[in-house]
């Protein structure tokens, strides 16, 4: 990359999560670097790890007008001339929005949305005085599709779009181009450390990069895929493809930095925003709060449910719970995701395998002892289950089911979902879902029946008996039988292979085989929320009662 050497640019929020992997890249392309942190000792640990005198930290509330001022004068005074302006410091603390007041969407309101207000007003007027500059806008896909339980940071993200929109027009003819990009999942410390942040509630550090956990997709006109086009009047658009084709969220945004008013693709990745371990160390890999820790654009990401590692070429992602067969709950699909976005932009990485640890179970659903009536984390039903099966579809690398023994519910989904299933002999595969007052409806029954037909799949919702993996594998469900013994060798097998083949080429088949059924994914969508309803009556209740309580369940006596 050329034509950044020796610009001067302010990062805020760059303490830590995408802030630190933004800082990380400019610097190491010869920017003079100032981060505004409300944690200055978080600016300077990022500022630590590139060395030298690149980055200066100065600690800064962007929600206070006059700090903000301060600051943009003294990096005009200490580094020379602001040319780019990267706004990414964010905050929220989810709930719902009736259980909310006011002094907390002032504080959301103040930080996510006057702080970019403040900075504007404060660098622009100069940016324009010299003719050119460059401003960031990180956004969020809350401001696309609204997320559960965050209405106030979505309308401030939502705000944030339109603003860059209308400043857009305003500054294109003096030289001063805007952009925004609304990355999906990450996380981000607050200083305070991860556990202490999710005992709060809260889901990000009060500058931290943003956001955690939800669906990427970009606001057309602000970002796209292969570079980044002109800001014209163009409305908001989500691509279901929401990773890309081997790009990474801060490789467009720092193309958008460039000098050269026509944005460059195929930016290499960020040394600081690169993973630091190819294999994470498994200590106890049966304990079922193993901890793995990795990297997630930029920040480390500490991993309780499930287990990451690298193996040559292949990610594999392990649910490591096997003292409850692995069954998951609100925390482990969380991690999953975050582990398949971490195998989506590692470009040393040509497939991923999915599996369970153990040898009992691939996956058995969702956690009942997790669920009365809703399940323990966010998402319509209390777990954003819809979020992991879209990533298993939408990641642009083939992925691999490795069961090794029970795909039962919801685990019989994901296996379903993975491109590839190689199955061990003692592997079994069923649905129990109307036993337990609960269905999957969507990927769950229409994409099955895609597989195995319509009448096998309707017996296996309705009769929910459980069947063999050779039994699987004559109806379609699964490519390949293998002996215990075997099983990891076969796999290796097919990851090797996988390796040698053009990454593109994977890509686009992976995309043209899911066009043909996405269909279902409107579907899907539309039955989570009936479900969720569902979830809330008596009769799906009593089958989750009934199954801890190890009764058979009496659906009858609730009906209407």
């Amino acid at each position: 990359m050329r034509g950044l050497s020796n610009k001067v640019a302010i990062v805020t929020g760059g303490g830590q999560g995408i802030g630190r992997g933004i800082t990380l890249r400019l610097a190491a392309e010869g920017c003079k670097v100032a981060i505004f942190d409300l944690n200055p000792a978080a600016g300077e640990e990022t500022a630590a790890l590139a060395g030298g005198d690149a980055i200066k930290v100065y600690g800064v509330d962007v929600s206070d007008y006059a700090a903000v001022q301060a600051a943009v004068a003294a990096v005009e005074a200490e580094l020379g001339p602001i040319w780019a302006l990267v706004n990414n410091a964010g905050w929220d603390k989810p709930s719902p929005f009736l259980k909310t007041d006011q002094a907390l969407w002032d504080k959301i309101i103040r930080i996510n949305l006057y702080g970019p207000l403040h900075t504007h007003h404060a660098v622009c007027p100069l940016m324009v005085a010299r003719g050119g500059g460059r401003v960031i806008n990180i956004a969020s896909d809350a401001a696309r599709v609204g997320t559960s339980d965050e209405a106030v940071y979505s309308a401030c993200k939502g705000g944030l779009i339109s603003f860059t929109k209308s400043i857009a027009r305003e500054l294109a003819r003096k030289g001063v181009l805007l952009n925004a990009v609304c990355p999906g999942p990450t996380n981000a410390d607050d200083g305070l450390g991860v556990g202490h942040r999710r005992r709060r509630g809260e889901v990000e550090g009060r500058h931290g990069a943003r956001h955690p956990l939800e669906a990427h997709g970009r606001a057309r006109g602000l970002c796209r895929h292969r570079g980044l086009p002109g800001l014209g009047r163009r409305g908001l658009h989500h691509r279901p493809d929401h990773l890309g084709l081997r790009r990474d969220e801060h490789d467009l945004t720092i193309s958008a930095l460039l000098p050269s008013s026509r944005p460059r693709a195929g930016i290499s990745r960020s040394q600081g925003a690169e993973a630091n371990h190819r294999k994470i160390p498994a200590q106890g890999r049966d304990d079922e709060l193993q901890k793995s820790e990795g990297t997630v654009m930029g920040q480390e990401t500490t991993f309780e449910d499930i287990i990451y590692e690298v193996r040559e070429r292949a990610a594999w992602i392990i649910i490591n719970r096997p003292k409850v067969y692995n069954a998951f709950r609100g925390q482990t699909v969380e991690e999953l995701i975050q582990a398949f976005q971490r195998a989506a932009n590692d470009r040393d990485v040509a497939c991923v395998v999915l599996t369970g640890a153990g040898e009992k179970a691939f996956c058995t659903g969702g956690d009942q002892s997790a669920h009365e009536g809703s399940y323990d984390g966010r998402g319509v039903v209390g777990l954003p289950i819809d979020e992991l099966q879209g990533i298993i579809r939408d990641i642009h690398k083939p992925v691999i089911a490795r069961v090794n023994g029970f795909a039962i519910g919801g685990g019989n989904v994901l296996a379903t979902l993975c491109d590839l299933t190689i199955a061990s002999e003692t592997a079994q595969f069923g649905q129990v879902g109307p036993k337990v007052g609960s269905v999957d409806a969507g990927w769950g029954t229409a994409y099955l029946a895609r597989h195995i037909g319509d009448k096998r799949a309707r017996e296996m919702w309705f009769i929910n008996d459980r069947y063999t993996a050779q039994q699987a594998f004559e109806m379609g469900l699964v490519n390949k039988v293998v002996p215990a013994a075997d099983l990891d060798a076969a796999v290796k097998d097919w990851t090797d292979k996988l390796a040698q083949r053009s990454p593109t080429a994977l890509a686009l088949a992976k995309r043209s085989f899911n066009a043909d059924s996405d269909s279902i994914r409107g579907i899907a969508n539309f039955a989570l929320h009936a479900v969720k309803l569902y979830y809330d009556t008596p009769e799906s209740q009593e089958g989750v009662a009934a199954f801890n309580e190890k009764r058979a369940p009496d659906f009858y006596k609730h009906l209407r």
